[in-house]
């Protein structure tokens, strides 16, 4: 919906115009991130009083203290920085996607 209400900004930079979507849709999934980030929320069912029997609820909350500092030390970084690191290592682009996406050379 967002990119037929703005389909008139589109401008053409020889890049797919499926980078021009991504693009929309990775700002979208980034702002409800970063809304949402301020009052999380854990479902019951996935705390550590729920872990599975002979499991080790403690390692359970230091991987989750890992993964808020990591997300901490990420919101921390420049918004270009912050999708390069999602494209790389949580959508498994290659460097080429990449920069197709984000309107750069490999290089850059």
């Amino acid at each position: 919906m967002r990119a037929l209400r703005h389909i008139r900004n589109y401008n053409h930079r020889g890049l797919p115009f499926s980078a021009w979507l991504y693009r929309i849709a990775h700002n979208l999934v980034a702002n409800w991130h970063r809304d949402n980030s301020r009052r999380k929320e854990i479902p019951l069912e996935d705390g550590v009083l729920s872990s599975h029997p002979g499991g080790f609820p403690e390692s359970e909350v230091l991987q989750s203290e890992e993964q808020d500092h990591l997300l901490r030390v990420l919101r921390c970084l420049p918004a270009e920085r912050q999708q390069l690191i999602i494209l790389k290592f949580v959508d498994h682009m290659s460097n080429a996607e990449i920069g197709q996406i984000m309107g750069r050379t490999e290089a850059q």
